[in-house]
């Protein structure tokens, strides 16, 4: 089997011994047409990895492409597999699978990829045609069924029929611990959770000493037989005392049951015993973390920072998670200066900009204010693609500060700058409500709904806009109404509804509806409408008894507190 990470070096490599050979040998010409083949070949490999590097895998394919026709080279096949695989798209990747296939039959990389799309597209006798085929080359033929097994192993592909196709093999390496393994993933991916709990026993009982193989099977097991994967677990920990990771894995179930200081404890022995153990410090934290032990959390979590960097100088923790774990952790312990220095070692990757959005957050509960401005702002250049995040942010930061002129300012600037963005704009125009600019906010929300009939939550907001305001209510309804048939379960929609019909009058309707959105989601604003509704029509007594639930709920909010006042009901 090819292994997963393939060095293109090698190929380099052979075409450079080609293209050299001519001039390391007296008497070899140099200007032969196998010479000039090696060295365009070479030329081509070296580009078609420049382009990849690039991200242009398209260019890369085209060049690899003339090289793999000219020099049938299984090699230049699977770098192309390997580069078709960066485009994301099936039809390119299976097409080159197909061209290295057809160089290297028993190209194992390739087989899988053409085996895994006639099974997504359910051509029967051509995957099991190919099982056959690639079942009789295989040398270790476990091996072989673990990996298509695994490969096939997810809700799209693992079905009915397909377990009848590969059961025959399941059966032939029944006792296998790994084959047994997969077989419990594919009926994992099936929904049979008491199937795949079997199979990890099997694995188990085949295998009763091997760390990784109880592990796995502990995973198998856990949403069938909770109790049993904890017997598993302590029965293997009574035999092989020292094994650390197995004694986490413990803890975490210890944990999930609520026995926490069982948990820890078996935490703290799992670090005596592997103290210098980079894995066993992570996984510690983790379980610390659910175990709510934040102190503990913040030291396993710290020393695994320092232990990778003692052990690999070259580590790179720019865009590692394991900043935001840390910075969790140092959030429950109070610590949020701390917390925003972690946060703000992660500074690369898909995280970023999570990590720039908790940073702020932390220098704000630091009462660093102006780094936290300046932590969003740097960011909302350096990931343009998420500035509405990084804006709305912002300005939600400086209204809890009490600054809510300056936080539309923010958010009409950034609308300045990026005009077509609807959320963006949707998210200024409730600000601008907020701070109590009505006209702009009706301004921008008509703009919204010229370009976009069919927005629920701009016609909904401007609506109740009107609403509470008792203005355009006819107009209003229209909107109401176009949004309630666009998402009649919408629990906004359904309070602006509710409020609408108790201005026209309408209380029977109106407490039908704000009912419904309580019903879909709690909020105090909306349970004092609906209060004030069943108050208003005659409903005395089941409305101050809905007060007085709310009133133990949020008795403090300012709300319900304006609401006391104003139907003349006594408060705690």
């Amino acid at each position: 089997m090819t292994g997963k990470l393939f060095k293109k070096a090698a190929v380099l490599a052979v075409f450079a011994a080609a293209a050299g050979c001519a001039a390391a040998f007296p008497g070899v010409d140099a200007h032969s047409s196998e010479s000039r083949d090696a060295a365009q070949s070479l030329y081509e490999v070296i580009a078609a990895e420049i382009a990849a590097h690039r991200e242009q895998p398209e260019v890369a394919l085209a060049l690899l492409d003339q090289t793999l026709a000219r020099t049938k080279s299984s090699e230049v096949g699977e770098l192309a597999w390997r580069t078709a695989l960066q485009t994301r798209n099936p039809d390119i990747v299976l097409e080159q699978a197909r061209a290295w296939a057809a160089i290297d039959p028993k190209a194992g990389l390739a087989r899988r990829t053409i085996l895994l799309n006639a099974v997504e597209k359910g051509r029967q006798s051509e995957y099991v045609e190919l099982l056959s085929r690639m079942y009789a080359d295989a040398e270790d033929k476990a091996e072989l069924i673990t990996d298509v097994t695994t490969l096939l192993a997810q809700p799209e592909t693992a079905s009915a029929a397909l377990e009848t196709v590969l059961s025959p093999y399941w059966e032939k390496q029944a006792k296998n611990a790994r084959v047994q393994l997969a077989v419990g993933l594919f009926r994992q991916a099936r929904r049979d959770i008491p199937g795949a709990c079997r199979a990890g026993r099997t694995a188990v009982r085949l295998s009763p000493d091997s760390e990784p193989v109880l592990t796995a099977a502990a995973d198998l097991c856990w949403q069938a037989d909770r109790a049993g994967t904890e017997n598993i677990l302590k029965n293997f920990l009574a035999r092989h005392p020292d094994a650390s990771a197995v004694r986490l894995i413990h803890a975490r179930v210890l944990s999930r049951t609520g026995r926490l200081d069982e948990a820890m404890a078996d935490v703290k022995r799992a670090v005596k015993t592997s103290p210098d153990k980079p894995v066993i410090l992570l996984n510690a934290g983790q379980v610390a973390t659910d175990c709510r032990d934040f102190p503990k959390a913040e030291e396993y979590l710290t020393r695994y920072i320092d232990l990778v960097a003692e052990q690999n100088p070259d580590a790179d923790f720019s865009s590692n998670d394991i900043w935001l774990k840390l910075a969790g952790v140092l959030h429950e312990n109070g610590r949020h200066e701390e917390e925003a220095e972690a946060l703000g070692s992660l500074t690369d990757g898909e995280l970023a900009p999570q990590a720039r959005l908790r940073e702020a957050a932390a220098l704000a509960e630091s009462q660093r204010f102006d780094d936290a401005r300046a932590v969003l702002q740097g960011a909302a250049e350096d990931y343009p693609e998420h500035l509405n995040l990084f804006m709305t942010a912002e300005a939600r930061m400086l209204i809890e500060a009490g600054k809510p002129e300056d936080a539309l300012g923010v958010m009409k600037t950034a609308l300045a700058e990026q005009p077509d963005d609807v959320s963006l704009a949707y998210d200024t125009a409730m600000i601008a409500q907020n701070v109590g600019h009505f006209e702009e906010t009706e301004s921008i929300l008509k703009d919204i709904l010229s370009d976009d009939p069919d927005h629920v939550q701009a016609g909904n907001a401007l609506a109740y806009l009107w609403v509470t305001r008792d203005m355009n209510l006819p107009e209003a309804r229209r909107l109401l109404e176009h949004a309630y048939r666009l998402s009649p379960v919408d629990p906004y929609v359904l309070d602006s509804m509710g409020w609408l019909c108790f201005k026209e009058g309408r209380y029977d309707q109106a407490a039908e509806f704000t009912l419904a959105s309580l019903k879909r989601l709690f909020d105090v604003e909306v349970a004092c409408h609906l209060v004030e509704i069943l108050a208003v029509s005659g409903r005395d007594h089941e409305a101050e008894k809905l007060f007085r639930e709310l009133e133990q709920r949020a008795g403090s909010d300012a709300l319900v507190l304006d609401l006391a006042k104003r139907l003349n009901y006594k408060t705690k």
